[in-house]
C-alpha cells in the first residue's frame, strides 16, 4: 500500500503552506541582498502534485501496467494535526519543536531543488533558508489537510489475499 500525496482540487493543497513560506523568505532575501535575482529565478519551488485522476492513470500505464495491476485506489483529505489539535495549546518551546519538524519535512522535499538555485558562493545560505522557514512556521501556523491517494499495486507472482 502506497500513500501518496495529491491535490484533490481546491486551491489550496498539502504542502502550499510551506511553499508560501519559502517563496517569501527567499524573496526576502533577495530584497535584503543576500541574494541574486539569478539566484531568486533559479531557485524552484516545487509546488504541484498530481490529481487521483493523473495518478490513477500514471499507474495504469504500460510500463508500469505490465508489471503489476491496480488493486485497490482512494483518495482522501486528512486534517492538520497541527492545527487542528495544538494550534492554540502549545507552550512556546514546543511550537518552537513543532515548526522545526515541519521545516525539516518542508527540506526533504524541497531542499535540492532549492540548492540547485543557489551560486556556489552562498554555501551557508540553504540553512539560513530553511532557519528563516521555521521561523514562518512559528510565527504564523497555518492549517491545511493532508491529501492523499492510497494506491496498493499487485505484481504479477503476487499471490491473492
Amino acid at each position: 500500500m502506497l500513500a501518496a500525496l495529491t491535490d484533490l482540487g481546491a486551491d489550496r493543497w498539502p504542502a502550499s503552506t510551506g511553499c508560501d513560506h519559502l517563496r517569501d523568505v527567499c524573496a526576502s532575501l533577495y530584497r535584503e541582498g543576500r541574494i541574486s535575482k539569478e539566484e531568486l529565478t533559479a531557485i524552484f519551488i516545487p509546488d504541484y502534485f498530481t490529481a487521483p485522476d493523473e495518478m490513477k492513470h500514471l499507474v495504469e500505464e504500460d510500463s508500469i501496467g505490465q508489471h503489476s495491476s491496480l488493486r485497490y485506489f482512494d483518495a482522501m483529505s486528512v486534517p492538520c494535526a497541527y492545527f487542528t489539535a495544538m494550534h492554540d495549546t502549545l507552550e512556546n518551546t514546543q511550537r518552537r519543536q513543532l515548526a522545526h519538524s515541519l521545516a525539516r519535512v518542508a527540506r526533504a522535499w524541497s531542499e535540492s531543488s532549492i540548492r540547485v538555485g543557489l551560486s556556489v558562493e552562498n554555501p551557508g545560505m540553504i540553512d539560513e533558508i530553511y532557519g528563516l522557514l521555521t521561523d514562518r512556521f512559528f510565527e504564523a501556523p497555518k492549517g491545511l489537510p493532508y491529501q492523499y491517494c492510497l494506491i496498493e499495486l499487485v505484481t504479477a507472482s503476487s499471490p491473492e489475499r
